[in-house]
């Protein structure tokens, strides 16, 4: 396991700790709440927060350390949905491989619509 996955993953321990873990969330969903066009929910991760202050830690942590920026943050009922950017890691990893995963991740099974 390299140094950078080891410590992303202690960082996020470090947030879990300190803001509770983020759930999965529906990214398409996170997306039309959001309000962004044009961005396939398969190029972003969708997280729900139990506040603000904890989708923007965890945010700021994605973008300093992963390179990851936050297409939004948005309250929705009694939580929060933040929408990470994938886009710069899936093309850092080079056409043909992002066009296996992308292709992959469309003959998923799990019943969303396309």
């Amino acid at each position: 396991m390299s140094d950078d996955w080891t410590a992303h993953q202690e960082r996020h321990r470090a947030l879990c700790a300190r803001w509770g873990k983020p759930e999965t969330a529906d990214a398409g969903q996170a997306l039309r709440l959001i309000g962004c066009r044009g961005v396939h929910p398969d190029e972003v991760h969708a997280s729900r927060y139990a506040s603000r202050e904890a989708a923007e830690a965890f945010a700021a942590s994605n973008l300093e350390h992963l390179a990851s920026p936050s297409l939004g943050i948005v309250q929705d009922g009694d939580s929060w949905l933040g929408v990470t950017d994938l886009r710069p890691q899936l093309a850092a990893l080079g056409g043909a491989k992002f066009r296996a995963l992308r292709a992959a991740a469309q003959s998923r099974t799990d019943g969303r619509p396309r």
